[in-house]
């Protein structure tokens, strides 16, 4: 509320004000009629123009801060919990719509995680590529090429005419052993160029808390 209002006062009476404030204190003339205006000199006019148009740019400043503030407000990162072909216990996928990591990627290690959490068994199906587009609000195609990723890394495998399945924990294990080897590789390159022991498990940290997107 207070953003809103802070931002309803920028866009709307503040360039008034500073209007004003320009044309009384720099040129010495009040806004009180249009005859006033004529006694402004030609480079009391430039200077106005200025002043006039920097306005402007901070106006479209600020209505995109608030567009993209009301955005934020509007698509938080959605928990979702997708329903089993078999029944039981869902599985939980998050999904941060602001975050510079594809959606498309996102759904994949969090399918990646739920396999290792044991959320997702050996031969189980995976919900069809409807029920996540619907649950998730996200288009198919993303979910396609989720799946399609999955597979290609051997984290899953299809069945012509009935779905997606989980290969198993095996396919799952390579994957992250792959992931931390190449981590292990990032930190190693880190270390040689000087980074220092506190400034890469400040990273590492931050990653766990959710806070990698912000910085």
């Amino acid at each position: 509320m207070h953003f809103a209002f802070s931002f309803y006062i920028t866009t709307n009476f503040l360039p008034v004000l500073y209007f004003w404030f320009i044309c009384s204190w720099k040129f010495g003339c009040k806004l009180y009629t249009f005859t006033a205006l004529q006694k402004i000199s030609e480079k009391g006019v430039d200077r106005l123009k200025k002043s006039v148009y920097y306005i402007a740019v901070l106006i479209v400043i600020a209505q995109l801060l608030q567009l993209a503030h009301l955005a934020q407000l509007r698509f938080p990162p959605k928990a979702v919990a997708v329903p089993k072909r078999n029944g039981g216990e869902a599985v939980n996928i998050i999904i941060d719509y602001h975050s510079r990591t594809p959606i498309y990627e996102q759904i994949k290690d969090e399918i990646i995680l739920a396999v290792s959490r044991g959320e997702l068994k050996k031969d189980e199906q995976l919900p069809s590529l409807r029920t996540l587009s619907s649950e998730l609000a996200i288009n198919i195609n993303t979910i396609k090429r989720a799946f399609s990723e999955l597979e290609d890394h051997g984290i899953t495998y299809s069945v012509a005419g009935k779905g997606i399945f989980i290969s198993g924990t095996t396919h799952t294990r390579a994957y992250l052993d792959n992931s931390l080897n190449a981590l292990k590789a990032s930190v190693i390159n880190a270390k040689a160029m000087g980074a220092q022991k506190d400034e890469l498990i400040k990273i590492i940290e931050k990653i766990y808390k959710g806070d990698d997107e912000n910085d």
